[in-house]
């Protein structure tokens, strides 16, 4: 049966790469069990992989390295928790009997949380998200930021944002305040304006009356 001898957790790249000992198929690799833990002896700090999918570069049977790209809500487990995934000796991978098989479907020889792997090569989410676009609703009073990494939105300061006629701007308001809106999602921001700062805009007939002057 095939052995992990290392793998790597790269968070910028967002991806898990597993290296085994012999050639295994991808095509049988079951995502579900596998698991992230902070240590051997302390397994109730653990993330178990929900999702994701095989990165088309190690997608075809026979590989000895296969790449998995983590999804959202993992991320969304792994980036924020202090508590593991912040380093080499915090992070830690176990996976049950039916991971991956060898080409003569033999499965993989389990990993125990007792015995998990260490990390081989750790390197830190360091991608800072940039802004892809952003949505005005005049009627409502709601501004929607769309980014592409996945953002804490208890960490939005509001007095950053200024609402501008053009990329140069002659008119413009920089918010005072507002109140992040809870969504179902992970790379958006839905902030409800201030009455203030939503007069302010509505009061200056140069501003934010068509896409052309919101910027």
């Amino acid at each position: 049966p095939p052995l992990l001898l290392s793998y790597t957790l790269d968070l910028s790249a967002e991806l898990l790469m597993m290296t085994f000992n012999e050639p295994v198929r991808p095509s049988t690799l079951d995502i579900s069990m596998l698991t992230v833990l902070s240590s051997q002896s302390n397994t109730s700090i653990q993330v178990p992989l929900t999702g994701g999918y095989v990165s088309s570069s190690t997608s075809l049977d026979g590989t000895l390295t296969v790449s998995l790209v983590l999804n959202s809500p993992d991320l969304k487990q792994l980036k924020p928790n202090g508590s593991i995934a912040t380093g080499s000796n915090n992070t830690y991978l176990s996976f049950g009997p039916a991971l991956i098989t060898d080409m003569a479907y033999n499965y993989a020889n389990p990993v125990l949380p007792a015995n998990a792997t260490e990390v081989s090569l750790f390197v830190a989410d360091k991608t800072k998200g940039t802004l892809l676009t952003f949505g005005l609703d005049m009627n409502t009073g709601q501004l929607l930021l769309t980014f592409s990494e996945l953002v804490t939105p208890s960490t939005f300061v509001a007095s950053s944002i200024t609402i501008q006629d053009q990329s140069t701007a002659s008119q413009y308001v920089t918010l005072t305040g507002g109140t992040v809106v809870t969504l179902n999602t992970d790379y958006l921001v839905a902030v409800q304006l201030t009455t203030t700062d939503l007069n302010a805009i509505k009061l200056n007939t140069l501003l934010a009356t068509s896409i052309n002057n919101t910027f």
